[in-house]
């Protein structure tokens, strides 16, 4: 995983110019044999949005170079609701079913096969009419793909004709599939990944819908999406190897075996153990910072400072500060393994709007804590008594009532609570979860895990 975004101008004038436009080049190929658009003439009623390649460096998970990205995207910000799009929401798996399937890989001894979806939104279909300005450098890559004999000659063709036609006159491109950027494009992808699952014979679990059951030999398989990731869990090795190639008749899968590095997270077995962690994103958020050769500290807060949002309108210098940049990559790390930072990251992230100087220097106070910690991991052990007592997610909510009355809030935690439970529902049988002092609500979960929540 790499942060930073690399300027196209930069990239096609540095010395791995060569690279980059190879990247470019097999983006456009992949966007060719999807048959994604076809050029027609500027319309003269109808709106234009733009379109630019976003390129990044993809690295392994410790930190070397993997290969370079290019993505074609879309300008999605120009589209207009009822227009260009309707509805556009498209779920993903939460990180506690992701710790909680990890676990019980782990007690179970299950293979976790590791699959991703090239170019993935590309096999979304649209039914909007949507125009598109061509990219720029596409000419080029169309010139270079037509006399690539590596290519395909259905693929050559098809670059060569649209390289004809590029060179006629005024022309856009008419969308037959989504890009990345379009808002509706991640729906467009997970409609069509689900009706290829249940084709296969995968059942959507009631509460968590990127989470799918498959019934097996030795028990239940499991499939996590989480957009273009798929990570299955099973018991029987020919049976993930089947499962692979079913889903390569819809769509171009990379195999990438057990898994070793996924959003961003290391997974490693040990002794009946997965062990969870980040070493590789923190680097990249210290890269991206500035902050590689930083100092550590032993707290993610200096516990006797109190921040208060400025009085008067920030600064040219402090407006420029990438202070939401680095709450937003704080985030991510707090949601997946460093609970130890989510608070403070919580708090700091109440000053998004309003920050200063001393708002930048706490968020730089974390990263020195995580360099100091980062060894710091997560362990999914194969043990009963461990699952049971397994952090799933952290869940919190500030009070905005008037001091004192605190039944809403506890309502609110209670409810909170059971969609927390009603996760864990998916892959057990039964189990009790307990509000404060005040009866049960009975849920579905397995018997051996007759535990009692209580929040």
């Amino acid at each position: 995983m790499n942060l930073a975004e690399v300027p196209l101008r930069c990239a096609m004038h540095s010395n791995d110019a060569e690279h980059w436009l190879k990247a470019i080049v097999s983006k456009v190929e992949s966007i060719l044999q999807h048959d994604t658009w076809k050029l027609v003439d500027r319309p003269k009623d109808k709106e234009v949005i733009g379109s630019r390649f976003v390129l990044r460096n993809k690295n392994h998970a410790d930190g070397t170079l993997e290969r370079r990205k290019a993505r074609l995207v879309a300008r999605g910000f120009a589209q207009r609701p009822g227009f260009h799009f309707n509805d556009t929401f498209a779920p993903v798996a939460r990180m506690s079913s992701i710790r909680l399937l990890t676990a019980l890989g782990a007690r179970r001894s299950m293979h976790i096969r590791h699959l991703d979806i090239a170019s993935a939104y590309l096999n979304g279909d649209i039914d909007e009419e949507l125009f598109m300005e061509p990219p720029q450098l596409l000419e080029d890559a169309l010139r270079t793909i037509s006399t690539d004999r590596s290519s395909g000659k259905a693929v050559r063709e098809r670059a060569a004709s649209m390289l004809r036609e590029l060179q006629t006159g005024d022309k856009v491109c008419l969308l037959k599939k989504a890009l990345y950027g379009l808002r509706q494009a991640g729906r467009s992808w997970h409609r069509t990944l689900d009706a290829s699952l249940r084709r296969i014979g995968a059942k959507q679990t009631n509460a968590n819908p990127c989470v799918y059951t498959m019934d097996g030999r030795n028990g239940l398989s499991y499939i996590l999406v989480y957009v273009d990731d798929i990570l299955f869990f099973s018991n029987e090795p020919d049976r993930s190897e089947k499962f692979k190639s079913e889903l390569s008749r819809d769509f171009e899968v990379k195999d990438l075996g057990d898994i070793k590095y996924c959003l961003g997270m290391e997974f490693s077995r040990k002794k009946g153990s997965i062990v969870i962690n980040q070493r590789g994103y923190i680097r990249d958020v210290m890269n991206r910072f500035g902050m590689e050769d930083c100092k550590t500290v032993s707290t993610p807060v200096d516990i006797h400072s109190k921040l208060n949002k400025p009085n008067r309108e920030a600064d040219d210098e402090v407006r420029k500060l990438p202070y939401r940049e680095l709450i937003g990559s704080l985030m991510y790390l707090a949601v997946c393994t460093r609970p130890d930072i989510a608070h403070t990251v919580s708090y700091l992230s109440q000053f998004n709007e309003n920050f200063g100087k001393e708002h930048w220097a706490a968020g730089k106070r974390i990263i020195k804590y995580l360099k100091g910690t980062i060894d710091v991991v997560q362990t999914e052990l194969d043990h009963l008594e461990r699952i049971r007592g397994l952090r799933l997610g952290n869940l919190s909510c500030r009070q905005t009532l008037i001091h004192g009355v605190h039944l809403p809030l506890e309502r609110r935690a209670r409810f909170l609570g059971f969609e927390e439970a009603k996760d864990r529902g998916t892959f057990f049988d039964r189990d009790r979860i307990y509000g404060p002092k005040r009866g049960h609500q009975r849920i579905d979960l397995p018997e051996q895990f007759s535990n009692r929540i209580r929040i």
